[in-house]
């Protein structure tokens, strides 16, 4: 390719344009359509020359060159196994009309759409019958650390990328430490399981040991990935010395990120939640392979 103008929607920490470097895809011009600023602030770091055109819901009145590559991952809470389970009705899921709206008014050569495997199924039917393609479902347990399960919708080649077989303790080590999740839960004394609904159980923090070498997804609560000292089974409760929590450095290489990417940002919770909210860019990387 000699160049392609690229708009991506929901941009956050630019993932996509990283991904598109290291694929060795030349960008004339990349538009960005997000609105939260520690993550503007991140990709303005890095990439100066990104259009930023602000809430994707004014895409009317953007006015841009031939669009080669529609890009987009749109929000999942609606969607999601842990959500709320409400779907395209979902106030933040239903911005993936938007990204409809937009594939139709710029008319890309390539789109891609990456969201979450979805809490039914009749979800992904509708978006896959929207874009007259399947999803692939991709683990970016095969390039990462990490295990995420993403789907992915493109008009082009969408392939599984090779097994590296990276494990956690190569990203947190050397000492040996085990990943885990902080959560809290209401445990029934009499039974020794859960009881999230008894009023008379007061909630308390438990520890729940990750039972193989990758980690849990990453998530904007950032209690929900730690790491401990030794390794457990099943669930024990937590006092603070018990763990710690992944730093945003060990968060970046899980979603193969450039070292320091956020370091831009200084809360330390705030660039755990964008990585998190990020793309792994590996993945990305190899999809994108497919169109060089």
């Amino acid at each position: 390719m000699t160049g392609i103008n690229v708009l991506s929607l929901f941009d956050g920490i630019s993932c996509g344009r990283i991904a598109l470097q290291n694929a060795g895809i030349k960008v004339n011009n990349y538009f960005s359509s997000e609105i939260e600023k520690n993550a503007l602030k991140v990709s303005a770091s890095h990439f100066p020359d990104i259009v930023q055109l602000g809430d994707v819901k004014n895409f009317n009145s953007w006015k841009l060159p031939k669009i080669d590559l529609l890009m987009a991952g749109s929000p999942c809470m609606g969607f999601s196994q842990s959500g709320q389970g409400k779907g395209f009705s979902h106030p933040e899921s239903r911005l993936y009309f938007n990204f409809l709206d937009c594939l139709d008014k710029f008319q890309p050569e390539y789109f891609l759409l990456e969201n979450v495997p979805m809490k039914k199924k009749i979800w992904e039917q509708q978006i896959s019958s929207d874009l007259n393609t399947e999803a692939e479902e991709i683990n970016s347990s095969l390039v990462s650390a990490q295990d995420r399960r993403r789907l992915y919708w493109g008009n082009f080649e969408i392939s599984q990328p090779k097994d590296k077989k990276i494990t956690a303790n190569e990203i947190i080590g050397p000492e040996p430490l085990w990943l885990a999740r902080s959560l809290n839960r209401k445990i029934n004394p009499l039974t020794g399981k859960r009881d999230d609904y008894n009023k008379s159980i007061k909630n308390q923090r438990y520890l729940e040991c990750k039972s193989n070498a990758k980690a849990h997804t990453l998530t904007t609560i950032n209690t929900h990935n730690v790491v401990v000292p030794e390794r457990f089974d099943g669930r024990r409760k937590a006092a603070s010395q018990d763990y710690r929590f992944l730093t945003p450095e060990e968060c970046e290489e899980l979603q193969t990120l450039p070292e320091g990417w956020t370091s831009v940002v200084k809360s330390q919770n705030q660039r755990c939640s964008m990585i998190a909210l990020g793309w792994t860019v590996d993945v990305i990387e190899h999809i994108f392979k497919n169109l060089t």
